[in-house]
Protein backbone atom coordinates (compact mmCIF):
# COMPACT_ATOMS: atom_id res chain seq x y z
CA UNK A 1 0.00 0.00 0.00
CA UNK A 2 1.27 3.49 -1.09
CA UNK A 3 1.89 5.90 2.34
CA UNK A 4 -0.26 8.98 2.49
CA UNK A 5 0.57 11.44 -0.47
CA UNK A 6 1.42 9.05 -2.47
CA UNK A 7 -0.60 7.61 -5.27
CA UNK A 8 0.53 3.97 -6.76
CA UNK A 9 -0.36 5.07 -9.83
CA UNK A 10 -1.00 8.47 -11.62
CA UNK A 11 -2.59 9.54 -14.85
CA UNK A 12 -3.27 12.14 -16.38
CA UNK A 13 -6.97 12.79 -18.17
CA UNK A 14 -6.89 14.97 -21.35
CA UNK A 15 -9.92 16.21 -22.13
CA UNK A 16 -8.57 16.51 -25.67
CA UNK A 17 -7.98 13.20 -25.93
CA UNK A 18 -8.60 11.36 -29.33
CA UNK A 19 -8.23 8.00 -30.17
CA UNK A 20 -5.27 7.92 -32.25
CA UNK A 21 -3.58 8.09 -28.99
CA UNK A 22 -4.71 5.17 -27.46
CA UNK A 23 -1.76 3.10 -27.73
CA UNK A 24 -0.34 6.29 -25.93
CA UNK A 25 -2.27 5.12 -22.43
CA UNK A 26 -1.14 1.57 -22.68
CA UNK A 27 2.70 2.64 -23.24
CA UNK A 28 1.75 4.52 -19.62
CA UNK A 29 -0.22 1.67 -17.90
CA UNK A 30 2.72 -0.80 -19.08
CA UNK A 31 5.53 1.78 -17.61
CA UNK A 32 3.00 2.29 -13.98
CA UNK A 33 2.28 -1.39 -14.33
CA UNK A 34 6.48 -1.88 -13.76
CA UNK A 35 7.40 0.99 -11.78
CA UNK A 36 4.63 -0.27 -8.87
CA UNK A 37 6.90 -3.36 -8.49
CA UNK A 38 6.06 -6.11 -10.78
CA UNK A 39 9.59 -7.61 -11.70
CA UNK A 40 10.44 -10.80 -11.82
CA UNK A 41 13.25 -12.92 -12.54
CA UNK A 42 14.77 -13.52 -16.04
CA UNK A 43 13.35 -16.54 -17.54
CA UNK A 44 16.25 -18.53 -17.99
CA UNK A 45 17.35 -17.43 -14.48
CA UNK A 46 14.36 -19.40 -13.37
CA UNK A 47 14.72 -22.21 -15.34
CA UNK A 48 18.25 -22.41 -14.17
CA UNK A 49 16.67 -21.81 -10.50
CA UNK A 50 14.09 -25.14 -11.12
CA UNK A 51 16.68 -27.17 -12.72
CA UNK A 52 19.17 -26.62 -9.79
CA UNK A 53 16.14 -27.42 -7.57
CA UNK A 54 15.17 -30.44 -9.22
CA UNK A 55 18.41 -31.98 -9.04
CA UNK A 56 19.21 -30.90 -5.45
CA UNK A 57 15.68 -33.25 -4.91
CA UNK A 58 16.99 -35.69 -6.80
CA UNK A 59 20.56 -35.75 -5.03
CA UNK A 60 18.62 -35.90 -1.54
CA UNK A 61 16.26 -38.46 -2.68
CA UNK A 62 19.07 -40.59 -3.55
CA UNK A 63 20.81 -39.95 -0.10
CA UNK A 64 18.09 -40.39 2.09
CA UNK A 65 15.99 -43.11 0.37
CA UNK A 66 18.76 -46.04 1.04
CA UNK A 67 18.10 -45.13 5.16
CA UNK A 68 14.61 -46.27 5.09
CA UNK A 69 14.34 -48.53 2.63
CA UNK A 70 15.98 -52.33 2.50
CA UNK A 71 19.21 -52.28 0.26
CA UNK A 72 21.40 -55.19 -0.75
CA UNK A 73 24.71 -54.78 -0.44
CA UNK A 74 25.08 -56.02 -4.01
CA UNK A 75 26.38 -53.09 -6.58
CA UNK A 76 23.82 -51.75 -8.56
CA UNK A 77 23.35 -52.63 -11.68
CA UNK A 78 24.16 -50.05 -14.81
CA UNK A 79 20.52 -50.31 -16.30
CA UNK A 80 19.07 -49.28 -12.73
CA UNK A 81 21.11 -46.56 -12.56
CA UNK A 82 20.41 -45.53 -16.29
CA UNK A 83 16.93 -45.89 -15.46
CA UNK A 84 17.86 -43.35 -12.60
CA UNK A 85 19.49 -41.13 -14.24
CA UNK A 86 16.61 -41.18 -17.01
CA UNK A 87 13.95 -40.92 -14.19
CA UNK A 88 16.22 -37.25 -12.51
CA UNK A 89 16.13 -35.80 -16.06
CA UNK A 90 12.58 -36.28 -16.79
CA UNK A 91 11.83 -34.86 -13.50
CA UNK A 92 13.84 -31.86 -14.59
CA UNK A 93 12.51 -31.43 -17.28
CA UNK A 94 8.81 -31.43 -16.50
CA UNK A 95 9.63 -28.70 -13.66
CA UNK A 96 11.07 -26.43 -16.65
CA UNK A 97 8.29 -27.39 -18.61
CA UNK A 98 5.97 -26.30 -15.68
CA UNK A 99 8.08 -23.39 -15.21
CA UNK A 100 7.92 -22.37 -18.87
CA UNK A 101 4.22 -22.80 -19.10
CA UNK A 102 3.20 -20.86 -15.87
CA UNK A 103 5.32 -17.95 -17.03
CA UNK A 104 3.64 -17.93 -20.70
CA UNK A 105 0.46 -18.02 -18.64
CA UNK A 106 1.58 -15.17 -16.48
CA UNK A 107 2.70 -13.06 -19.52
CA UNK A 108 -0.49 -13.49 -21.09
CA UNK A 109 -2.46 -12.55 -18.11
CA UNK A 110 -0.27 -9.46 -17.58
CA UNK A 111 -0.85 -8.41 -21.38
CA UNK A 112 -4.28 -8.62 -21.09
CA UNK A 113 -4.35 -6.59 -17.90
CA UNK A 114 -2.34 -3.51 -19.53
CA UNK A 115 -4.37 -4.08 -22.60
CA UNK A 116 -7.41 -3.89 -20.81
CA UNK A 117 -6.27 -1.03 -18.21
CA UNK A 118 -5.28 1.37 -20.56
CA UNK A 119 -8.10 0.83 -22.72
CA UNK A 120 -10.37 2.27 -19.95
CA UNK A 121 -8.04 5.09 -19.03
CA UNK A 122 -8.30 6.16 -22.83
CA UNK A 123 -11.74 6.09 -22.62
CA UNK A 124 -11.71 7.92 -19.49
CA UNK A 125 -9.73 10.86 -20.99
CA UNK A 126 -12.31 11.02 -23.91
CA UNK A 127 -13.92 14.76 -24.49
CA UNK A 128 -17.33 12.70 -25.01
CA UNK A 129 -19.00 11.84 -22.00
CA UNK A 130 -20.08 8.68 -22.87
CA UNK A 131 -17.00 7.91 -23.65
CA UNK A 132 -16.38 8.62 -20.49
CA UNK A 133 -19.36 6.69 -18.94
CA UNK A 134 -17.90 3.99 -20.52
CA UNK A 135 -14.48 4.11 -19.01
CA UNK A 136 -15.64 3.78 -15.90
CA UNK A 137 -17.56 0.57 -16.25
CA UNK A 138 -14.53 -0.62 -17.98
CA UNK A 139 -11.87 0.12 -15.50
CA UNK A 140 -14.48 -1.34 -12.70
CA UNK A 141 -14.69 -4.42 -14.78
CA UNK A 142 -10.66 -4.39 -15.15
CA UNK A 143 -10.80 -3.93 -11.14
CA UNK A 144 -13.14 -7.27 -10.83
CA UNK A 145 -10.58 -9.18 -12.97
CA UNK A 146 -7.51 -8.76 -11.26
CA UNK A 147 -5.97 -8.99 -7.39
CA UNK A 148 -4.25 -7.30 -5.10
CA UNK A 149 -1.83 -4.46 -6.48
CA UNK A 150 -3.67 -4.37 -10.01
CA UNK A 151 -6.41 -3.89 -8.64
CA UNK A 152 -5.57 -1.22 -6.46
CA UNK A 153 -4.28 0.52 -9.88
CA UNK A 154 -7.73 0.49 -11.19
CA UNK A 155 -9.08 1.88 -7.90
CA UNK A 156 -6.67 4.75 -7.77
CA UNK A 157 -7.33 6.27 -11.31
CA UNK A 158 -11.37 6.29 -10.62
CA UNK A 159 -10.59 7.90 -7.47
CA UNK A 160 -7.93 9.87 -9.12
CA UNK A 161 -10.69 10.89 -12.21
CA UNK A 162 -12.60 12.39 -8.72
CA UNK A 163 -9.80 14.65 -7.90
CA UNK A 164 -9.61 16.40 -11.27
CA UNK A 165 -10.77 19.79 -11.03
CA UNK A 166 -14.51 20.11 -11.33
CA UNK A 167 -17.29 22.69 -10.94
CA UNK A 168 -20.81 22.01 -9.53
CA UNK A 169 -22.12 24.99 -11.27
CA UNK A 170 -20.74 23.28 -14.73
CA UNK A 171 -20.99 19.99 -13.90
CA UNK A 172 -23.97 19.35 -15.88
CA UNK A 173 -23.97 21.75 -19.03
CA UNK A 174 -22.68 21.12 -22.30
CA UNK A 175 -19.91 24.26 -22.19
CA UNK A 176 -16.28 23.02 -22.34
CA UNK A 177 -14.28 26.41 -22.29
CA UNK A 178 -14.85 29.43 -20.20
CA UNK A 179 -13.15 32.49 -21.48
CA UNK A 180 -12.95 35.46 -19.28
CA UNK A 181 -11.44 38.81 -20.44
CA UNK A 182 -10.13 41.77 -18.86
CA UNK A 183 -8.69 45.11 -19.79
CA UNK A 184 -6.06 46.48 -18.30
CA UNK A 185 -4.11 50.07 -18.43
CA UNK A 186 -0.66 49.67 -18.16
CA UNK A 187 1.81 52.97 -16.01
CA UNK A 188 2.28 53.97 -19.70
CA UNK A 189 -1.07 54.18 -20.36
CA UNK A 190 -1.63 51.64 -23.20
CA UNK A 191 -4.36 49.22 -23.06
CA UNK A 192 -4.04 45.85 -22.91
CA UNK A 193 -6.67 43.47 -22.78
CA UNK A 194 -6.33 39.40 -20.84
CA UNK A 195 -8.38 36.63 -21.85
CA UNK A 196 -8.01 33.74 -19.52
CA UNK A 197 -9.32 30.57 -20.62
CA UNK A 198 -10.95 27.77 -18.31
CA UNK A 199 -11.60 24.37 -19.79
CA UNK A 200 -13.25 21.71 -18.01
CA UNK A 201 -14.88 18.07 -18.73
CA UNK A 202 -18.52 18.92 -20.24
CA UNK A 203 -21.63 17.24 -18.95
CA UNK A 204 -19.29 15.40 -15.89
CA UNK A 205 -21.47 15.39 -13.19
CA UNK A 206 -23.11 12.13 -14.48
CA UNK A 207 -19.66 10.81 -15.25
CA UNK A 208 -18.63 11.58 -11.49
CA UNK A 209 -21.84 9.86 -10.38
CA UNK A 210 -21.30 6.66 -12.12
CA UNK A 211 -17.88 6.55 -10.37
CA UNK A 212 -18.91 7.12 -6.67
CA UNK A 213 -21.69 4.84 -7.28
CA UNK A 214 -19.68 2.12 -8.87
CA UNK A 215 -17.30 2.34 -5.77
CA UNK A 216 -19.69 2.24 -3.35
CA UNK A 217 -21.73 -0.49 -4.85
CA UNK A 218 -18.44 -2.42 -4.67
CA UNK A 219 -17.69 -1.44 -0.89
CA UNK A 220 -20.99 -3.34 0.63
CA UNK A 221 -21.39 -6.72 1.72
CA UNK A 222 -23.17 -7.43 -1.03
CA UNK A 223 -21.12 -7.23 -3.23
CA UNK A 224 -19.73 -9.87 -6.10
CA UNK A 225 -16.07 -8.44 -6.08
CA UNK A 226 -15.43 -7.08 -3.08
CA UNK A 227 -12.84 -3.74 -2.75
CA UNK A 228 -13.26 -3.28 0.58
CA UNK A 229 -9.87 -4.35 1.57
CA UNK A 230 -8.22 -1.36 -0.52
CA UNK A 231 -7.47 2.07 0.21
CA UNK A 232 -9.46 5.07 -1.14
CA UNK A 233 -7.77 8.49 -1.72
CA UNK A 234 -10.93 11.08 -2.16
CA UNK A 235 -8.73 13.85 -0.84
CA UNK A 236 -10.41 17.69 -1.99
CA UNK A 237 -13.31 15.51 -3.93
CA UNK A 238 -15.81 17.45 -4.54
CA UNK A 239 -19.14 15.03 -3.70
CA UNK A 240 -22.81 15.56 -5.27
CA UNK A 241 -25.46 13.68 -2.94
CA UNK A 242 -22.75 10.86 -1.76
CA UNK A 243 -23.90 7.70 -0.86
CA UNK A 244 -22.23 5.64 1.17
CA UNK A 245 -24.79 3.56 3.29
CA UNK A 246 -23.66 0.22 4.31
CA UNK A 247 -20.16 0.40 3.14
CA UNK A 248 -17.08 -1.17 4.19
CA UNK A 249 -13.58 0.45 4.38
CA UNK A 250 -11.11 -2.18 5.54
CA UNK A 251 -8.40 0.42 4.40
CA UNK A 252 -7.40 3.39 4.82
CA UNK A 253 -10.33 6.22 4.04
CA UNK A 254 -8.86 9.39 2.81
CA UNK A 255 -11.18 12.28 2.63
CA UNK A 256 -9.49 15.25 4.03
CA UNK A 257 -10.43 18.45 2.13
CA UNK A 258 -13.16 16.79 0.26
CA UNK A 259 -16.53 18.74 -0.32
CA UNK A 260 -19.59 16.88 0.60
CA UNK A 261 -22.48 19.11 -1.85
CA UNK A 262 -26.14 18.05 -0.82
CA UNK A 263 -26.58 15.39 1.71
CA UNK A 264 -24.16 12.89 2.76
CA UNK A 265 -24.97 9.35 3.77
CA UNK A 266 -22.78 6.95 5.55
CA UNK A 267 -25.50 5.29 7.85
CA UNK A 268 -24.33 1.67 8.79
CA UNK A 269 -20.53 2.54 7.41
CA UNK A 270 -17.48 0.50 8.77
CA UNK A 271 -14.27 1.87 8.56
CA UNK A 272 -11.82 -0.74 9.89
CA UNK A 273 -9.04 1.62 9.45
CA UNK A 274 -7.71 4.73 9.65
CA UNK A 275 -10.94 6.89 8.62
CA UNK A 276 -10.10 11.09 7.98
CA UNK A 277 -12.28 13.30 7.32
CA UNK A 278 -10.49 16.44 8.60
CA UNK A 279 -11.20 20.14 6.94
CA UNK A 280 -14.63 18.33 4.96
CA UNK A 281 -17.14 20.52 4.11
CA UNK A 282 -20.69 19.37 4.55
CA UNK A 283 -22.72 21.83 2.85
CA UNK A 284 -25.91 19.71 3.13
CA UNK A 285 -26.86 17.13 6.55
CA UNK A 286 -23.85 14.81 7.33
CA UNK A 287 -25.62 11.27 7.78
CA UNK A 288 -23.46 8.33 10.31
CA UNK A 289 -25.95 7.12 12.00
CA UNK A 290 -24.74 3.32 13.23
CA UNK A 291 -21.68 3.80 11.84
CA UNK A 292 -18.68 2.13 13.15
CA UNK A 293 -14.93 3.41 13.36
CA UNK A 294 -12.62 0.79 14.31
CA UNK A 295 -9.11 2.16 13.73
CA UNK A 296 -10.06 5.99 14.56
CA UNK A 297 -11.32 9.27 13.14
CA UNK A 298 -10.14 12.82 12.65
CA UNK A 299 -13.10 15.05 12.02
CA UNK A 300 -10.24 17.91 13.00
CA UNK A 301 -11.25 21.36 10.72
CA UNK A 302 -14.73 19.58 9.73
CA UNK A 303 -17.35 22.07 8.73
CA UNK A 304 -21.17 20.88 9.62
CA UNK A 305 -23.13 23.37 7.45
CA UNK A 306 -26.41 21.79 7.77
CA UNK A 307 -26.14 19.40 10.77
CA UNK A 308 -26.64 16.16 10.44
CA UNK A 309 -26.40 12.88 12.89
CA UNK A 310 -23.84 10.82 14.60
CA UNK A 311 -26.23 8.79 16.94
CA UNK A 312 -25.62 5.12 17.86
CA UNK A 313 -22.31 5.29 16.47
CA UNK A 314 -19.13 3.09 17.52
CA UNK A 315 -16.04 4.98 17.68
CA UNK A 316 -13.82 2.20 19.14
CA UNK A 317 -11.49 2.54 20.70
CA UNK A 318 -8.82 4.14 18.83
CA UNK A 319 -8.79 8.01 19.04
CA UNK A 320 -11.91 9.74 17.41
CA UNK A 321 -11.62 13.73 16.87
CA UNK A 322 -13.75 16.52 16.28
CA UNK A 323 -11.36 19.25 17.22
CA UNK A 324 -12.54 22.72 16.25
CA UNK A 325 -14.85 20.71 13.67
CA UNK A 326 -18.44 22.48 14.31
CA UNK A 327 -19.40 26.01 16.39
CA UNK A 328 -20.77 25.96 19.93
CA UNK A 329 -24.09 26.65 18.32
CA UNK A 330 -27.11 25.57 15.84
CA UNK A 331 -27.02 23.76 13.66
CA UNK A 332 -24.28 21.32 14.32
CA UNK A 333 -24.60 17.34 14.44
CA UNK A 334 -26.30 15.34 16.87
CA UNK A 335 -24.89 12.81 19.42
CA UNK A 336 -26.20 10.21 21.89
CA UNK A 337 -24.68 12.19 24.37
CA UNK A 338 -25.98 15.91 23.63
CA UNK A 339 -28.30 15.27 26.87
CA UNK A 340 -26.05 14.07 29.46
CA UNK A 341 -22.03 14.74 28.64
CA UNK A 342 -20.93 11.96 30.93
CA UNK A 343 -21.80 9.26 27.86
CA UNK A 344 -19.61 10.57 25.65
CA UNK A 345 -16.22 7.81 25.06
CA UNK A 346 -13.20 8.68 26.62
CA UNK A 347 -11.57 8.23 22.96
CA UNK A 348 -13.75 11.07 21.67
CA UNK A 349 -12.37 14.60 21.32
CA UNK A 350 -12.33 17.37 22.91
CA UNK A 351 -12.53 16.89 26.57
CA UNK A 352 -14.61 19.98 26.74
CA UNK A 353 -17.49 18.75 25.14
CA UNK A 354 -20.10 21.75 23.40
CA UNK A 355 -23.09 21.63 25.72
CA UNK A 356 -25.72 23.59 23.55
CA UNK A 357 -27.99 21.18 22.30
CA UNK A 358 -27.49 20.07 18.62
CA UNK A 359 -30.70 21.59 16.19
CA UNK A 360 -33.53 18.80 16.00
Amino acid sequence: MATEGDDIFRIEFDPHFTPTRSSRAVVVARQAFQVAGFRRLPLLAAIVAAVVGGVGVGLMAMWLLPSVIQTSSKPADPIDITRLALGITAGVGGIVALVVAYRRQSDIEVSRFIERFGAAAAQLGDSDAAVRMAGVYAMAGTADESRGLRRQQCIDVLCGYLRLPYSPEFGANHRAQLVMKRTNTTPAGTTVEEAEHLQYRHNDRHVRRAVVQVIATHLRENAEYSWSTHGFDFREVEFERADFRGAVFGGPAWFGDARFTGEAWFDGARFQGTARFDRVRFTGAARFERAAFAGGVLFTGATFAAGGSFRHVDFGSRPATFENSFPLTSPRPRFDWDNDVSMKPANVTPDHWPTTPAAG
